[in-house]
C-alpha cells in the first residue's frame, strides 16, 4: 500500500444546486467511463445517479415556491452531498496514493501547505455542454485553447489575456480532451500536456 496521504477534496458547500449537480455528473460519468479502474463502484454510481435525479426533480419542482417543496429539495441536496462524501472516499481508496487516478474520477486533491496552485485544471461549467478551463497565471501571458474528441485532431477553443476560459456547444456524454498554449515576450511556448474530461 502507498503511505503517501491523498485526501479527496469536494468543496460541496460552494457550490449552488446546479453546480453539485453538475459536479456530480461530471463524476459519476468520468467513474462509469473507466470500469476497469474503478471495477466495484457500480452499486455506489447506482446509488449516485438515483440522488442526481431526486436533486434535479426537487429543484424544478421547488422553483415554484412553496416552503414544503424547498424543504423537499434541501433534503434531497443533504442526499447527494452524503452520497458525494462517500465516492470521495472510495476514489481515495482506489488511488491509494496516487493523484492521477483521483483527477481520472473527476476530482481534485487537497493541497498540502506551501504546494503550487494546479497548473492547468478542468471543471464542469455551468450549463449542459459547457466545460471551464483554468491554468496558473504566468505575468504578461496571452493564452490559447484547443480541444479534441480523440487527442489527435485538435480544434481552436479562442484565445484569452486572462488565465481560463470556458468552451462550450459541446457534446454531453462524450469525452474530450484540453490543452492549452501561451506567448509571452520570450515568444510561443509548446502547448501543455492534454487532459481529459467527459462532458455533461
Amino acid at each position: 500500500m502507498n503511505t503517501n496521504k491523498l485526501r479527496v477534496v469536494l468543496n460541496m458547500s460552494r457550490l449552488s444546486v446546479p453546480g453539485k449537480l453538475n459536479k456530480s455528473k461530471m463524476v459519476h460519468a468520468a467513474i462509469g467511463s473507466n470500469t476497469t479502474v474503478f471495477a466495484s463502484a457500480a452499486p455506489l454510481l447506482g446509488s449516485l445517479g438515483t440522488a442526481i435525479t431526486a436533486l434535479e426533480t426537487a429543484w424544478t419542482d421547488a422553483q415554484d415556491g412553496g416552503k414544503s417543496l424547498t424543504a423537499l429539495m434541501h433534503d434531497r441536496e443533504a442526499e447527494l452531498d452524503s452520497i458525494m462524501s462517500r465516492v470521495a472516499a472510495y476514489v481515495e481508496g482506489v488511488a491509494d496514493g496516487d493523484p492521477a487516478i483521483v483527477h481520472m474520477a473527476g476530482l481534485s486533491i487537497k493541497r498540502s501547505k506551501g504546494a503550487a496552485k494546479v497548473s492547468f485544471e478542468v471543471k464542469a461549467g455551468r450549463g449542459s455542454g459547457t466545460i471551464q478551463l483554468r491554468v496558473k497565471a504566468i505575468k504578461g501571458a496571452a493564452y490559447f485553447w484547443e480541444y479534441s474528441i480523440d487527442n489527435a485532431t485538435w480544434f481552436d477553443a479562442g484565445s484569452t489575456v486572462q488565465s481560463r476560459t470556458k468552451v462550450d456547444r459541446l457534446n454531453p456524454g462524450t469525452r474530450y480532451w484540453f490543452r492549452y498554449g501561451w506567448v509571452d515576450k520570450d515568444g510561443e511556448h509548446p502547448f501543455s500536456e492534454p487532459i481529459t474530461a467527459i462532458v455533461v
